[in-house]
């Protein structure tokens, strides 16, 4: 790998090549006053233009869509900013927007965009719950898990096959967390569902306690099995019941999204031993997402692991295609090549800068030299061909995850998943590999996990980079066009 020999004045990006149409705003060319904006085009990170540029058709789009906004939690916005605004769209003389006012529009847009951010079903309020079981409260005491010296203590006073259920219906009532009891009511009640688990049945017209408990733990029971039909998968019996609830769970409540799995005919395979050690591994040549027998994680945890495979299987895949991204691209290497190659055409053709005719002979070789390598390795790699390939929403979240993964991805959000991921862990793992980094902001996405995350972001502080804030605008822009349709329809 050839490394940059020369600073770079702006952080490396990827630009559209090959035959796509450009836009062009039906304004440019015609007669009548020039309509200009100050700063960076929307939706870019780190791109810098000259101090003013006509305005463009999407441009032209957001503006519209800010003076569309009707207060709702939303930041007040002044009349003279409104005023200005308009006069822009209306291609008044002298009309201009400073790059502040710019950014003012494009908060506000965050933070509508923000506001739609919510996870469908149980995702939604996932970040809001608490991982730990809740517990069950007997004699004043929480009881957060079963215990032998407690199981001793109770199996002494009930009958033989309750004392055999009692390990069962203990660990259902502490998940379930709404019982205060004194031991005697709790004798009574292991009693009774114990007596009800024998039955063929629950009868519809019986809502006690006893029976309550009895559906969660037949329902429950039947979660893998029923999450196996569900997604036609392999081993589901190996999910401990409340795993497999969960995911049954959020793809009750995201019915698209289970209709956007199998329309793209992921196959799911669960204990797999070829993802021991990873959690999880998506084979996109076969369709196939695996994920490790997880019998330590609690199902909020599960359900994360699960969200971010199916990333892979699905956000990546509509952003990427088929074909795999380059690895040197998907670590970010490749996009440093990219700009070491437009270095040196420039250091040799560029009037702007030293010019041929500045360099002796042996500076020029040298140049020449590095250059070819560059090139073949760029052809090597496939990089210039995928960036082709790449599409407008997919070049916009590379590049905001080009400043993101900066100081080992301290600005991205990092969840616990489990033993040997965690938070801190995350954050380097999505710094490291830019098709991680779209599975976890998936995930972060389904969940809802994300909202807080980018509203905090997006709030300027003193001594903050700028590039931090626009970039999560631009990942919010582009998970709200690509993955809340797949998770919403």
């Amino acid at each position: 790998m050839l490394a940059p020999q020369r600073a770079l004045a702006s952080p490396p990006t990827l630009t559209r090549r090959g035959p796509e149409p450009v836009e062009v705003d039906p304004t440019v060319g015609q007669s009548g006053p020039s309509t200009t904006v100050s700063g960076p085009p929307t939706g870019t990170t780190g791109a810098q233009t000259g101090s003013d540029r006509v305005l463009g058709g999407r441009d032209r789009d957001v503006l519209r869509g800010f003076l569309a906004l009707r207060s709702g939690g939303l930041p007040a916005v002044s009349a003279s900013l409104r005023a200005v605004v308009q006069a822009v769209l209306d291609g008044s003389p002298g009309a201009e927007l400073s790059r502040e006012q710019l950014g003012a529009v494009r908060t506000v847009l965050a933070i509508r965009d923000v506001q739609r951010m919510t996870g469908p079903g149980v995702g939604g309020q996932l970040g809001q719950r608490s991982a730990s079981r809740p517990g069950l409260v007997l004699d004043g005491q929480t009881v957060r898990e079963s215990s032998e010296e407690l199981e001793d203590r109770l199996a002494g006073r009930l009958p033989e096959q309750a004392a055999l259920m009692l390990p069962t219906i203990l660990s259902a009532l502490i998940a379930t967390g709404t019982f205060a009891l004194r031991t005697e009511e709790l004798l009574k009640l292991v009693v009774e569902i114990t007596e009800k688990l024998a039955l063929p049945s629950v009868p519809p017209t019986d809502w006690s306690t006893a029976a309550t408990v009895v559906r969660r733990m037949t329902a429950e029971y039947e979660a893998p099995y029923q999450l196996q039909r569900t997604l036609n998968a392999k081993e589901a019996a190996a999910l401990l019941p409340g795993q497999a609830h969960a995911v049954n769970q959020f793809l009750k409540s995201a019915p698209s999204f289970l209709a956007v799995l199998r329309r793209n005919g992921v196959k799911f395979t669960f204990n797999a031993v070829a993802a021991k050690g990873l959690g999880g591994k998506y084979e996109a040549a076969t369709k196939e997402l695996q994920l490790e027998p997880l019998q330590d994680i609690d199902p909020a945890t599960f359900l994360r692991l699960f969200l971010h495979e199916t990333g892979h299987a699905t956000f990546q895949q509509d952003l990427l295609g088929p074909t795999p991204l380059p690895d040197s691209l998907n670590a970010g290497s490749g996009a440093t090549l990219l700009a070491r190659r437009a270095a040196l055409l420039q250091a040799l053709n560029d009037p702007t800068g030293p010019g041929a005719s500045l360099l002796g002979p042996q500076q020029r070789e040298s140049v020449e030299t590095e250059l070819a390598k560059v090139e073949s390795e760029l052809q090597a790699q496939g990089v210039l061909d995928a960036v082709n390939r790449l599409d407008e929403d997919t070049q916009q979240i590379y590049r905001a995850w080009q400043v993101l993964r900066e100081a080992d991805g301290a600005n991205l959000l990092g969840l616990d998943l489990g033993a040997g991921r965690s938070p801190a862990k995350r954050q380097t793992y999505q710094a490291g590999t830019f098709t991680e980094f779209l599975a976890e902001v998936f995930m972060q996405t389904a969940t809802g996990e994300i909202v807080s995350h980018i509203t905090a972001m997006l709030e300027p502080r003193d001594g903050d980079d700028p590039r931090v804030r626009n970039a999560w605008r631009d990942v919010l822009d582009v998970l709200a066009r690509r993955a809340m349709p797949l998770l919403k329809g």
